[in-house]
């Protein structure tokens, strides 16, 4: 029936246990064997716990989400095993394997009024789950000689039955409505492929010169064509992407305290990564769209394509003093 005419249940209270384990041996005098294990929770947010707290449904064709004052924190549980060895004094890596495991992810569940076959509407609810694995591995050179660096690789693979909370709703939406997949899916935040580093040279304490790096391979979209999916969801890859930012200080004497001149450049190389990408061709600056969008009289059709939002920001530099 109508949810606001029905009777009303009292959310229950949620009481939760987040162990942690940590464990290490001793395999060589300069090599250590680790173990983790957690268990991690999350509330979900407002949105999903209030949204249409009148419980209203608008008549006709979907057009109406349910919040879910009822429920779980999202919880994840982490394995980690790894070795961590110092090769030298200075120089030091680690090496990871990491599993997680991610239960009570919020997806939807779809309703019809009984007394209104054509009212319709969906509901929060804890129905989807996901798994990420990965190894990553660490190596660092500390501050000696005038120079230290780091390097950070990881490969991950993050998988899940769905990536989007709404997905059921915009699956009912679509023209023909879709059928929400029965299959893993690439979750939004599937990164395979993961690269930071950093170089810094000086003398501590006087001046200093830091270049910090970091290479990310594509996050998945799902392809469509006018709003119509050709492929899988998040089937799809966007561009990598490939940044580096830069970070100078000087630091002198003044009037017996220490003034600090620096400089910050971010994005040094002016690149523009495509954070957001067309879904009919996977790029920022490209689209079958032009065929479909007519010209205003405003403004070109290039005008109305072009999507600064769409890329990273440019560079930018900032210069400033510190007193201490």
């Amino acid at each position: 029936g109508d949810p606001k005419d029905g009777p009303k249940t009292r959310a229950s209270a949620k009481y939760l246990l987040s162990p942690r384990l940590g464990l290490a041996y001793p395999l060589t005098a300069d090599g250590i064997l680790h173990f983790s294990f957690g268990q991690f929770f999350q509330m979900p947010q407002y949105r999903y716990l209030y949204a249409n707290p009148g419980f209203k449904v608008a008549p006709g064709a979907l057009r109406t989400t349910m919040g879910n004052s009822d429920l779980k924190p999202q919880q994840t549980t982490i394995y980690e095993l790894g070795f961590q060895q110092q090769f030298a004094p200075d120089l030091a890596g680690d090496f990871t394997l990491y599993v997680k495991d991610i239960r009570n992810l919020i997806g939807q569940e779809f309703f019809r009024l009984d007394n209104d076959v054509s009212s319709k509407y969906v509901r929060y609810t804890n129905r989807d789950f996901g798994r990420v694995s990965g190894i990553s591995m660490f190596l660092e050179k500390r501050m000696t000689s005038f120079w230290g660096a780091t390097l950070n690789y990881t490969y991950q693979l993050a998988r899940g039955n769905a990536s989007d909370p709404n997905a059921l709703f915009f699956d009912l939406l679509a023209n023909p409505p879709r059928q929400s997949p029965k299959r893993l899916v690439n979750l939004n935040w599937d990164q395979r492929h993961t690269l930071n580093g950093t170089l810094t040279v000086g003398d501590p304490g006087v001046w200093n010169i830091s270049l910090i790096g970091s290479y990310g391979s594509g996050l998945p979209y799902t392809p469509s064509l006018q709003n119509q999916r050709t492929s899988f969801e998040n089937s799809g890859r966007k561009p990598a992407t490939l940044n580096f930012d830069l970070r100078a200080t000087y630091g002198f004497s003044f009037m017996g305290k220490t003034l600090s001149l620096y400089a910050l450049v971010y994005n040094v190389f002016d690149r523009l990564n495509e954070k957001f990408v067309y879904e009919d061709t996977g790029r920022a600056g490209y689209t079958l769209q032009g065929q479909f969008v007519g010209n205003t009289g405003l403004y070109s059709k290039e005008d109305y394509l072009n999507r600064p939002d769409f890329y990273s920001e440019p560079r930018r530099i900032v210069i400033g003093l510190q007193l201490q």
